[in-house]
């Protein structure tokens, strides 16, 4: 993982690549589309996800000028856009969760959520596309422990129960977005 906890798995399970005949790599396996499926897809993606812009806006400079400010031990464990914007957000009022690592049935290492504010539960991630995938892998995780009740969350020794799951995207692009189906990777979008 982007961490180095020591989760792997083949570099085919993390490549976005669609080809001009209209094949895809999708979690290692080859599959092939049609501009009806694309269609239906984004439809689909449009009228179930709420997108939301937050009056939040993520500074590189900003960034680079805090992680500068660190210590050098720090910038290895801390200097990563995520915890800089994570951090931020606990002055909001939200609760910040982001490196706190459970291991479950003594083998399995997880970042059960980012940040927890009013019974929802953030997944952020920063970046592109291909990147922001792993922050829809870590919240479909979190459902479905929390759905087989094999754990649960605790926050200050409480067990919460969020109502409601956010992923929380920072878009590396020079336009705002006014719906997620405007997102350019076929990979992203079928993950959602």
């Amino acid at each position: 993982d982007e961490h180095n906890k020591g989760y792997t798995k083949p570099v085919k399970y993390f490549l976005d690549y669609v080809d001009d005949d209209k094949h895809f790599l999708l979690d290692g396996k080859w599959h092939i589309f049609n501009q009806n499926y694309i269609e239906f897809l984004k439809k689909q993606i449009d009228e179930r996800i709420t997108l939301e812009v937050p009056d939040i806006n993520f500074s590189n400079s900003a960034f680079t000028q805090w992680r500068n400010s660190l210590p050098d031990e720090e910038k290895t464990a801390h200097g990563y856009a995520e915890y800089y914007f994570n951090t931020l957000r606990g002055n909001d009022g939200y609760k910040n969760l982001d490196r706190e690592i459970e291991t479950l049935q003594q083998q399995y290492k997880i970042e059960k959520l980012d940040l927890y504010k009013d019974s929802t539960a953030f997944f952020v991630k920063i970046g592109t596309p291909q990147k922001l995938g792993y922050a829809i892998d870590q919240a479909s995780a979190t459902i479905k422990i929390l759905q087989s009740q094999t754990s649960t969350i605790q926050i200050d020794r409480q067990d919460i129960k969020p109502q409601s799951i956010c992923l929380w995207f920072v878009f590396e692009r020079q336009t705002e977005i006014t719906k997620i189906s405007e997102i350019k990777s076929l990979i992203f979008l079928m993950k959602l």
